[in-house]
């Protein structure tokens, strides 16, 4: 039998045994006709979970996932019969906290338990691991068909997780799938995963930051300041506080794309933008945001389509009122679905009814006259956070006139929703007001990657925003945490061990958190 990983076998084992425009702009082919994986683009919620459960039922030799959530039966279903038919299942999974720690690893023992209730050889096609130490966050979204070989290669990159909670199915949300048969990308996205999958150490980049034109573009970590490894996986990422006032080196290359991709613009161009989260991040440096301004000023239209956030009072790293205000200000036109839709994701059309919630992330450049110039469509959001210091991967569009083409129906359909949510609207925000020691900056702090109850991350105002979680490194046993809810606060208790000792520790969290990104 094909051996698991550590850090799932552990919990595997112990549990087994004690969001669209057009019918035109639906689907988008073309820019590759060709095989049984042509480029296309698909828009959910229109897409209704068909998708992701007939690719993997493609597969002939191997299906490869790596994603931030996962937890659905028809996904399970899809993923054991593949394997039932000898197809070999690998799964890359994050674990930066609670929220992805817990369904997370629930999907794992759900697909052991089938597994092993199938067949012997249905359980030894199975395998999965945490996420890669070398990033902060593994918020990458792609199934990988047949990377190694076999009869139906095929890469599908994703904006949306693959996890059915609730707040509706994994698909009802505007997201959106890019597939494609190029057997260039799928080996250049076979070869990442598998470095990320087998725990590459703190040193490999895998290139990535020289392919400066993509067309795969991948937020990459960034290594420590002055160094040239990546940071132990229990000393973080995000240093402390915002702004951010410490950068590492970014080794991606989808935040210099994004950032040429805005400067690119002329007088009379427009930028279309789907986005979860759209920050200043002033200091660290803020290249995108700076390139948004300044691109407004040189008289670029700037349109941004996002969901209204629920208020976020005490929690400036959630807030974007205030940038929403000032995109307004310098500009921009800022559609936001009211905050009451956010949990409304279980609407299975759009937009009628309930509005689904904005969870898309793409990037439309087209002149004045309508003719496309350049964009981009992936998992990454629009903060330094995930540009800079998470796992994320996109694809630039620059040579897929007709995947752009299929967004944007999207896009200028859900713009002109009539009635969205002011962007001057008054929001219950107030960023604290603290003078820090050094600079006008709050002070530098790398926050642990996986907070311990020593740990956690905090405000500027010293409000908790994370669950105490001890995070494992890639291929390290865990034990994920049980929750519980009170009427009047969540408390997490979290179990680890790398060995026979456990250490277990209770956290109160101060704030609720919005659905994970």
């Amino acid at each position: 039998m094909k051996r698991f990983f550590v850090g799932l076998a552990v919990i595997a084992l112990v549990a087994a045994g004690c969001s669209s425009g057009s019918d035109s702009a639906k689907s988008a082919k073309n820019d590759d006709a060709t095989g049984a994986c042509p480029t296309n683009v698909v828009a959910n919620p229109d897409d209704g979970g068909k998708t992701i459960p007939a690719l993997i039922a493609s597969a002939t030799k191997s299906v490869d996932i790596i994603i931030y959530q996962i937890g659905d039966p028809d996904i399970q279903s899809a993923l054991l019969a593949a394997m039932a038919n000898g197809v070999e299942v690998r799964v890359s999974m994050d674990n930066y906290s609670s929220s992805t720690a817990t369904p997370n690893t629930a999907f794992v023992n759900a697909m052991v338990t089938a597994a092993t209730a199938a067949s012997p050889s249905t359980l030894s096609n199975f395998q999965a691991n945490w996420s890669s130490s070398n990033f902060n966050i593994t918020h990458q979204k792609t199934v990988i068909i047949d990377g190694n070989g076999g009869g139906a290669p095929c890469l599908l990159i994703s904006t949306g997780n693959f996890y059915s909670s609730s707040y509706g199915k994994y698909w009802a949300a505007r997201d959106f799938y890019v597939t494609t048969g190029d057997p260039s990308l799928i080996s250049q996205a076979e070869s990442v995963f598998s470095s990320d999958f087998s725990c590459d150490g703190d040193t490999v980049t895998n290139g990535i930051l020289a392919e400066t034109s993509g067309p795969l573009l991948y937020s990459n970590g960034s290594f420590l300041p002055g160094t040239s490894t990546y940071p132990p996986y229990n000393d973080g990422y995000y240093p402390g506080g915002e702004p951010i006032s410490t950068p590492g080196t970014n080794q991606g290359n989808v935040g210099p794309y994004q950032v040429a991709l805005i400067d690119s613009a002329t007088k009379g161009d427009v930028i279309s933008i789907y986005n979860e989260e759209l920050k200043s991040d002033t200091n660290y440096p803020g290249e995108l945001w700076n390139a948004l301004i300044a691109a407004l000023a040189k008289g670029v239209s700037v349109q941004i389509f996002m969901s209204a956030p629920p208020s976020q009072s005490g929690n400036p790293l959630k807030g974007q009122d205030k940038d929403f205000v000032t995109l307004a200000a310098a500009g921009a036109s800022v559609h936001l679905l009211a905050a009451e839709a956010y949990l409304q994701e279980t609407s299975t059309g759009f937009p009628s009814g309930n509005p689904t919630y904005i969870h898309a992330k793409a990037f439309l450049l087209n002149d004045s006259a309508g003719n496309f110039i350049d964009g981009y469509v992936g998992s990454t959001n629009g903060s330094s956070n995930s540009i800079y210091f998470n796992r994320e991967l996109g694809l630039a569009l620059k040579n897929y006139p007709a995947l752009a083409k299929s967004i944007q129906a999207t896009f200028t359909k859900d713009f002109s929703i009539a009635n969205p949510a002011a962007p001057a609207a008054p929001f219950n925000f107030t960023v604290p007001k603290v003078a820090p020691a050094t600079g006008g900056l709050y002070p530098v702090a790398w926050y642990a990657k996986g907070f311990g109850n020593d740990n956690p991350r905090i405000t500027a105002s010293g409000s908790v925003l994370e669950d105490a979680l001890a995070r494992q490194a890639c291929g390290a046993a865990f034990t994920p945490p049980a929750t519980t809810t009170s009427a009047a606060a969540a408390t997490t208790t979290t179990s680890s061990s790398t060995t026979s000792t456990s250490s277990t520790t209770t956290t109160t969290l101060v704030e609720s958190l919005p659905p994970p990104p």
